[in-house]
């Protein structure tokens, strides 16, 4: 499935893409206070993940202007 695709989407559903994007961002951050604060951070399992996301949120963001 890895590729480059196509969709039509409006300029509202995009925003609403663009804060689903945010959102879960802001829960990968509130994830990784509370795992610091218990003593346990999270693996370098998650750094791909955040970066995938705030890779999204740029392209996203950048579609928007």
């Amino acid at each position: 499935m890895a590729g480059n695709y196509t969709l039509l989407v409006s300029e509202s559903e995009l925003k609403m893409l663009l804060v689903a994007v945010r959102q879960v961002k802001n829960t990968l951050r509130i994830a990784e206070e509370q795992s610091l604060q218990a003593g346990e951070p999270l693996g370098e399992q998650y750094d791909p993940v955040k970066e995938s996301y705030a890779a999204l949120e740029r392209k996203l963001a950048g579609l928007l202007k």
